[in-house]
């Protein structure tokens, strides 16, 4: 089970991860992830309480419940890690994942690697040295889709989805009303119909990247070993930009070509009308009143949900921030040394995030939004000899979509001295 499946594995619950943890490790570990597990729901249910009531998001209570917080979920963290070493059998970065590319990009590494340092002297950069690419090995494309993700707040947080087919759906299971009835012997129970299923279709999108590897790169980069797989990481990084602004702010309907290539998140919850909006604040607002009050925007049945996350625009993260290290809380000093990722209220995290809107936000369950992804993933490389770099062009599939939009706070107008 690699990390990913262990993380799933947490969202259906703990019951399935402790006994994977019972096998693997051992049943003390295992009592004590659920321990951990049950404390951080009971602290989480207690700020709940407090941000309904009203609570003062900088008193001490909540600053000594944050506190605790942020220490269970260290621990937890500790736990998950030691299961994913020990499903990887202890080892990270096997020679066998560095071979995963060997010849991929470079027929024969060693000759590259002489041309590429007698160039403009002895020699030139044969062609023949390089090959076409083409598409990535499995274990190759995993570590792409992992090198998206990893440096981006909001899509390391949200639900992944590896397909191999171009199209899926997302099933909610939603109970429509009260089924329970009084039995009485003789007579039948009638069917109401309570519950029903509701799917959004996720269809993966064909896209096309391109960009340089320069000769430094690749003189600097064979000379350390693993090339070609630095060369799928860095590109990994640069082409997640692109994936979370898309996910924010893509608009089929847009005149702008980059908007226009899919929906993201902002657009369809705008066209959906069970979506919960908030677009009106006191004159006077804080960030924590507007965090407030997309909180009041949420249905109760879905404010227990122990991921429950502020995605935010950075600047209004900013500010924030600023406000609660004024008050000199634990959270406040968090603020401070670890930066914005640090960020909660009420102890639900919030995520500031470059690519949203100025004036606009989403309160969600992490795991409701999804990023999904065929597997495939292709690399097409060709050697440009006048301009002495490689150019790549990348095309993958991906598309973006959410579960619930019962369970989805939209929250616009954002007062503008927040933002600012």
């Amino acid at each position: 089970m690699d990390e990913d499946k262990i993380l799933e594995e947490m969202g259906k619950g703990i019951d399935g991860l402790k006994a994977d943890m019972e096998k693997h490790l051992d049943s003390k570990t295992a009592e004590k992830f659920v321990s951990v597990a049950e404390d951080i729901k009971g602290i989480q249910d207690k700020l709940n309480i407090m941000n309904d009531n009203n609570e003062d998001p900088g008193s001490e209570k909540v600053k000594d419940l944050e506190a605790k917080l942020d220490e269970m979920e260290t621990k937890q963290g500790e736990v998950v890690e030691s299961v994913r070493l020990m499903k990887a059998g202890g080892v990270v970065g096997s020679p066998a994942e560095k071979e995963t590319l060997k010849n991929f990009f470079f027929k024969d590494v060693g000759k590259l690697r002489e041309a590429l340092n007698d160039f403009g002297e002895t020699k030139a950069v044969n062609s023949d040295l390089f090959t076409n690419g083409g598409q990535l090995p499995a274990e190759a494309a995993m570590e792409f889709w992992k090198s998206v993700v990893d440096q981006q707040l909001t899509l390391k947080a949200i639900t992944k989805r590896a397909m191999m087919a171009g199209t899926g759906t997302t099933d909610e299971l939603t109970v429509t009303a009260r089924s329970m009835v009084k039995a009485t012997e003789g007579s039948t129970i009638s069917d109401n119909n309570a519950v029903d299923f509701r799917r959004r279709t996720i269809t993966n999108v064909e896209v096309a990247w391109g960009t340089d590897i320069t000769k430094t790169f690749l003189e600097d980069n064979i000379e350390r070993g693993n090339a070609e797989q630095t060369i799928v990481n860095q590109v990994g990084l640069q082409f997640g930009n692109d994936i979370a602004d898309l996910g924010w702010n893509g608009d089929d309907g847009s005149s702008t070509t980059f908007l226009a290539i899919n929906d993201g998140w902002i657009t369809l919850a705008t066209a959906d009308a069970n979506v919960n909006d908030v677009a009106s604040y006191n004159s006077d607002a804080e960030c924590s009143d507007v965090m407030h009050d997309w909180r009041k925007g949420m249905p109760t049945k879905f404010r227990a949900l122990p991921d429950l996350t502020y995605f935010v625009p950075y600047e209004f993260a900013e500010n924030y921030a600023d406000q609660v290290s004024a008050r000199l809380t634990s959270l406040g000093d968090a603020v401070l040394i670890n930066g914005l990722p640090a960020l909660r209220y009420f102890g639900h995290v919030i995520i500031p995030d470059p690519y949203l809107a100025s004036t606009t936000g989403m309160y969600t369950p992490a795991s409701n939004l999804y990023l999904a992804y065929n597997r495939a993933v292709t690399m097409e490389t060709e050697w440009k000899a006048r301009k002495r770099l490689i150019e790549l062009t990348l095309t993958a599939r991906n598309d973006y979509q959410y579960s619930s939009g019962q369970a989805i706070v939209l929250g616009t107008s954002i007062p503008a001295d927040l933002v600012a």
